[in-house]
């Protein structure tokens, strides 16, 4: 198993290094890291329930609706 998560984690940090040089050509670094938190939650939500059977309960849909809200205010174009 910990062969297998750190297999994983560097697979993710090879493909993560090449994405973030070509993604600061066209977003923020704020952009990309709101994108690869949203990713990881999803990631993560999906993982817990497909092998873990852990549905995710209301308290958790509200809180991940509210950081994809939040994601969305930093794609937004400047306030004020």
């Amino acid at each position: 198993m910990i062969l297998m998560s750190w297999g994983l984690a560097f697979f993710e940090y090879c493909l993560a290094v090449p994405a973030n040089r070509i993604g600061a050509k066209t977003y923020s670094l704020a952009q990309l890291k709101t994108i690869q938190e949203v990713v990881t939650l999803v990631t993560f939500m999906i993982v817990a329930w497909v092998l873990f059977g852990v549905k995710p309960g209301l308290s958790q849909v509200l809180g991940f609706a509210l950081i994809v809200a939040g994601a969305a205010l930093v794609f937004k174009s400047p306030i004020g």
